[in-house]
């Protein structure tokens, strides 16, 4: 359908047409193209493109254009506020590049010249002058770049890559200049670590593309933390809406310092949602500016709900960020009186210390809530003991059992001075922990006592310092100084199962204590619930989503008597008790303050030089070929107190690597081959095995004290291709078939040759008639 209309022009030779055109593109769209537009000669090339001409501009047209559009741009209302906007900072930019991402084409798909292609350019030029960056140097990536765009930009002396290069020069010293880009290119950018001077969309809004936006680009929430929004780009009012569109939804951010960081108390959240599947993902800030944003934008009920779920979440994670702990600074302290806290004073000082944020609980209490709004509500749990039978509806069992699969530590002490609840009994037999059946019970040990608080009752047991639970598991709790001794008071012996691999114990009895009722007053204990060495005193156990939950068997070992107490093996000197440290050790395992690891990176290559296949120089490919010499390399981190540091085996065990299918193929040690700052680099080379199909390189770490390590990185091996199979003539077992063929065709042609050649031989008569 087209209506054409042409009248004379003042131009030579030219004339002007409206036109108004329906076409449709390859993917089936209609486009309406036309307009009052001055028709070129008939002599300018032309291509064919969805059935329609399409001008192909030269050099020198393209310039006038960009020069013609700069000086519109610079006469618009926008521009004048940007200068405003930029002038404080001319002097002061640290910027050694510009690198622009996603500029566009400078023709449009129907052939027209891009307008906002060029306005956004002429800006770039304003923004370089003002700066007085004008001599350094400036990179330009877009796959949509065509020949002529390459080369009207290297015109202007720009550098033209293409993509990924680009990335690779983004540092610390760029100024990005990525207007109107998709995600991922600020993705991408954030990998680089954050610019000095990063132009583009507003980074705070993409979060509401999809609810698996954090999850799909998280190093968009890196470089966000990093920046800081200096000024929304200008649009002035009085421009054109074509040119308020050109820098619609566009940030100017700059680079902070880590200190400032740190006062504006950025974070990062992730959390699941409920039924309603409404996502969670924010930038965090200060909780009051969220929860009002998030309360202003609801619109409904469930919005509304939402909003305070959020708000809530928030300002429990704020103090992540200064806790020791990996997993989190909220702490949960039942005790049933509180006054008796004072007891603790020391234990309960070394923890807020640490960065905890402590709360505490009567188990009766009304307030007492492990969970709120399908979520934890505190990252540990401290359970103190409790005269009462029970510790009500909120300390059930399945709710204990529930806060460790949800990734929450529990410390639970225990005192033969207070019966154990029976709810804390049933959870400990779902672990595998067995108490006494008598609730008095209690440790006695007439050798290993202390003389100076216990020289009649022998009930204040001395443990030495514990040793290494087997050879290859790390020692947490060793201590610095030798013969040191802890006093445990008062406690109650455990025994643990023999079908868990969960449970390991820390401390146990030494070889003359035993368990018994002081309330039966016998002469001896015919007998005992346990003895020796089956008594654990401290039991610890890791499940496999690394949860940690601990049973202190005394739990006077943590009362501030104890922690300088004077004490006395019979016939010994006086030594002080080193409870402690062990208590901070013991309460920093469970609480995550020390052996959590953590999966940096992992590398695997094609190692086999001169190989010239698709695949060998890339770094973490989807598929190899059987027989192909592979290297593989997994980056471990281990957080140690308040910081990572290199992991490093304890001597004796190795970091193991499975190439598997349904069953390992290969099962190799891995060897540190590099120590960086915080990290440990291990590292192995092999043959894949002669076997095409799916397979899994597989990092499994489970070790006592360590949190779990299950990486898995899925690949496909592929069989050889008909044209990377050996040739025949290399292969000398070929050779006798390879000569036979020779042999054959040889004697063939020898064949030929005489049949050919030969004359039968003559008649010696003549024939009779």
């Amino acid at each position: 359908m087209t209506a054409t209309k042409t009248k004379k022009n003042k131009r030579a030779n030219k004339a002007v047409r409206t036109k108004r055109t329906i076409i449709e593109d390859e993917d089936g769209w209609a486009h309406v193209v036309g307009g009052r537009t001055i028709k070129p000669d008939a002599t300018k090339a032309k291509i064919k493109k969805w059935g329609f001409d399409v001008v192909i501009y030269t050099l020198e047209e393209v310039t006038a254009k960009y020069e013609s559009l700069k000086d519109k741009w610079e006469e618009s209302n926008a521009c004048k506020e940007l200068i405003k906007l930029v002038q404080p900072y001319e002097g002061k930019s640290q910027v050694k590049n510009v690198v622009i991402m996603g500029l566009g084409s400078f023709q449009t798909r129907m052939g027209d010249f891009s307008r906002t292609t060029f306005t956004q350019l002429a800006a770039l030029a304003t923004i370089r002058k003002t700066l007085a960056i004008l001599e350094i140097p400036v990179i330009a990536q877009d796959p949509a770049f065509s020949l002529l765009d390459k080369e009207f930009l290297q015109s202007l002396g720009f550098k033209v890559f293409e993509s990924p290069e680009g990335f690779d020069l983004i540092d610390s010293s760029s100024l990005v200049y990525a207007i109107h880009c998709y995600p991922v290119v600020y993705d991408e950018v954030g990998k680089k670590g954050p610019p000095a001077v990063l132009i583009g969309n507003d980074l705070s809004r993409l979060t509401d593309e999809s609810k698996d936006f954090i999850r799909v680009y998280p190093d968009i929430l890196t470089c966000f933390e990093s920046l800081e929004s200096l000024f929304p780009f200008p649009q002035s009012k009085d421009d054109s809406p074509q040119s308020r569109d050109d820098f619609s939804d566009t940030i100017w951010y700059m680079a902070t310092s880590s200190e400032k960081q740190e006062e504006r108390g950025l974070a990062r959240l992730w959390t699941h949602t409920d039924s309603s599947d409404t996502p969670l993902s924010c930038f965090l800030g200060p909780a009051g500016t969220i929860a009002n944003q998030l309360a202003r934008n609801s619109s409904n009920f469930n919005e509304a709900a939402t909003a305070n779920r959020s708000a809530f979440i928030v300002t429990r994670l704020l103090g992540i960020a200064s806790a020791l702990s990996t997993s989190g600074n909220r702490l949960l302290v039942v005790l049933e009186e509180l006054a008796e806290k004072d007891k603790y004073s020391k234990f309960f000082g070394d923890l807020k210390g640490r960065g905890f944020d402590i709360t505490f609980e009567s188990p009766k209490s009304d307030s007492l809530a492990l969970f709120e709004l399908g979520e934890r509500a505190y990252d540990h749990l401290l359970i103190l003991p409790s005269k009462s039978k029970g510790l009500g509806p909120n300390l059930t069992p399945q709710a204990l059992l529930k806060f460790i699969n949800t990734a929450g530590n529990i410390l639970l002490t225990l005192s033969s001075s207070n019966p154990t609840p029976s709810a804390l009994v049933s959870l400990l037999l779902e672990l595998d922990i067995h108490l006494p059946t008598d609730r008095n019970s209690i440790v006695v040990d007439h050798f290993n006592y202390d003389s100076l608080s216990a020289p009649e009752s022998h009930d204040v047991v001395l443990v030495p310092r514990p040793s290494a639970v087997r050879p290859g598991v790390r020692n947490f709790f060793g201590g610095i100084l030798k013969n040191e001794v802890i006093a445990f008071p008062h406690g109650v012996g455990q025994t643990l199962g023999n079908d868990s691999p969960y449970l390991t114990p820390v401390l146990r009895a030494p070889g003359t204590a035993y368990s018994y009722n002081p309330k039966e007053e016998v002469e001896a204990v015919e007998d005992p619930f346990a003895v020796g060495q089956q008594l654990s005193l401290v039991t610890t156990m890791q499940a496999r989503n690394s949860a940690r939950f601990t049973v202190l068997g005394a739990a006077e070992m943590l009362e501030d008597k104890w922690f300088k107490g004077k004490v006395q093996v019979a016939g010994g000197k006086v030594a002080a008790a080193a409870n402690e440290a062990f208590a901070k050790e013991i309460s920093g395992w469970t609480f995550n303050e020390v052996g959590v690891l953590k999966v940096e990176s992992v590398t695997h290559f094609l190692n086999e030089e001169g190989l010239k296949t698709p695949n060998a120089s890339l770094t973490n490919p989807k598929i190899y070929r059987v027989k192909n010499t592979v290297t593989y390399s997994i980056e471990l981190s281990e957080w140690s107190w308040k910081e990572y540091v290199p992991f490093v085996p304890a001597t004796g065990d190795d970091v193991q690597l499975e190439f598997s299918m349904l069953s390992p193929f290969h099962r190799l040690n891995l060897e540190r081959t590099q120590t960086n700052p915080s990290s440990s680099v291990f590292t192995t080379t092999f043959k894949l095995p002669d076997q095409h199909g799916i397979f899994n390189f597989l990092v499994e770490f489970r070790r006592p004290f360590l949190s779990n390590i299950e990486d898995k990185t899925t690949v496909t091996v592929r069989h050889f291709a008909h044209d990377e199979w050996p040739r025949s003539w290399v292969i000398s077992a070929a050779w006798p078939w390879i000569s036979g063929v020779a042999v054959t065709v040889v004697g063939w042609i020898i064949f030929v040759g005489l049949w050919l050649y030969s004359a039968p031989p003559a008649a010696k008569g003549k024939k009779a008639q």
